[in-house]
């Protein structure tokens, strides 16, 4: 019997795998440790995992990501929309009229009448369909990079600091960079990010002032999952790399094998910056 709610234990591992098959595609891998830090951690607001089961076994779901946001300069609480996905085996519109029926019902109970969305087609047809949204504030897109191929390039942005990089192809193979606000990352955070030999390390680092060395792994680590993740077999967990620091660089050490691309080359390694209050980290992949 299908059935659909709130999932208030989470099994990552199984939802990643889940949703790996759901896209069904070679060059979409989703990581049980990324889906659980954004989750749990991404805007520290909460979140609702509405899913649905076929008897005991999962089969797809939709997550609300809370957040607070001003309208008109006055604080609310809204909620965005993420990862709906459904095994092909149960695809229904009654399924996803029931998975949008328990959105609205769990926005209604806890007074959510903001529902940030990305403004892609099927997600606008989706939510003016199921949950009557109409819009109340468009954010377009307003500017962008455009790159001759064969070239390289990453972009990442942290409030209202956005960043671009960009290189042709013949002078770099690969490029990352992430920026991060400086502050400490919330407890529990580390376990997921770091892996027991860097938590090591971290341990014996000298105390910086305005420095968090997990917030730098972290932005190292992002930085390199950038760089490579135009490669199918990208590396794309928190558990898959480990993140050696040294002054102002940092060392990638793949635990897992790297893309195969990416195999000659001999070392990772790129550099960090902590200034005005963020972290920056970029990686340059030449060879």
């Amino acid at each position: 019997m299908i059935s659909v709610s709130e999932e208030n234990d989470v099994d990552f591992e199984g939802t990643a795998h889940i949703a790996t098959a759901a896209f069904g595609s070679k060059d979409v891998k989703f990581s049980p440790q990324r889906m659980q830090w954004l989750y749990e951690r991404g805007f520290g607001q909460g979140n609702a995992v509405v899913a649905a089961f076929d008897g005991d076994k999962k089969i797809g779901q939709i997550v609300l990501l809370h957040q607070n946001v001003h309208l008109d300069g006055v604080p609310v609480i809204a909620t965005q929309l993420i990862d709906l996905f459904i095994l092909q085996a149960y695809r229904s519109g009654q399924l996803v009229r029931k998975l949008y029926k328990e959105v609205e019902r769990l926005c209604a109970e806890r007074n959510i009448r903001y529902i940030l969305a990305l403004p892609n087609e099927k997600s606008v047809s989706l939510n003016a369909r199921f949950l009557k949204l109409s819009p109340v504030l468009w954010l377009p897109i307003r500017g962008g990079i455009s790159l001759r191929h064969p070239s390289s390039g990453s972009i990442s942005h942290s409030g209202d600091f956005c960043c671009a990089v960009a290189a042709r192809r013949s002078s770099s193979q690969a490029l990352g960079i992430d920026v991060e606000p400086a502050a400490a990352v919330e407890a529990g955070v580390a376990r997921l990010v770091c892996r027991p030999e860097e938590l090591a390390a971290l341990e014996r680092a000298p105390v910086v002032a305005a420095v968090d060395w997990v917030k730098l792994v972290f932005s190292a680590k992002e930085a390199f999952f950038k760089s490579q993740s135009h490669q199918p077999d990208s590396l794309r967990g928190f558990q898959d790399v480990a993140i050696r620091l040294d002054e102002d660089r940092f060392v990638v050490e793949p635990v897992q094998p790297l893309p195969a691309k990416l195999c000659d080359i001999s070392t990772l390694s790129g550099r960090y910056l902590v200034e005005g209050g963020l972290v920056y980290s970029g990686i340059v992949i030449t060879g």
